[in-house]
């Protein structure tokens, strides 16, 4: 476990050029040249991000879940015995840094969703739109 590593600061997550350019404004309009551009970003965002919700993969559980989630909820159980791992995590910019790459994954969240909207209205196909969820219908007709 590197938890502890990452609790004095030692090791950091580096935030991914992608979703720092989202942070900076996730809902630029710059680039967006048609739907090869557009399905470009998106997959360049699916990369970093993982598959959106209607892009998942079959190796996913009925439940949603994949070993990687799994593994973050059994990491976060033991880390959090650790004794004044909050005080220890503050003093050292550990608790900071966490917050950041959070809101690069939000930001990022955020843009792909917005080119995805972006997509649809123009009439691109999937990837570079949403995809219909099996037992959903679509919100707007193609």
């Amino acid at each position: 476990m590197t938890s502890p590593l990452r609790d004095v600061n030692l090791i950091k997550t580096d935030i991914p050029p992608i979703l720092v350019q989202a942070v900076n404004n996730p809902y630029a309009r710059s680039g967006q040249r048609g739907c090869a551009a557009l399905r470009k970003d998106i997959g360049d965002l699916n990369e970093v991000l993982g598959d959106d919700f209607d892009e998942r993969s079959p190796e996913r559980g009925s439940d949603g879940n994949d070993r990687k989630t799994a593994y973050g909820v059994v990491a976060s159980v033991v880390s959090d015995v650790i004794p004044m791992r909050s005080w220890i995590r503050k003093l050292s910019g550990a608790e900071r840094r966490d917050r950041e790459v959070q809101e690069a994954i939000a930001a990022g969240i955020a843009r792909r969703s917005y080119l995805k909207g972006v997509g649809q209205a123009r009439g691109c196909k999937p990837p570079a739109a949403p995809r219909a969820i099996a037992g959903t219908r679509p919100a707007v007709k193609p």
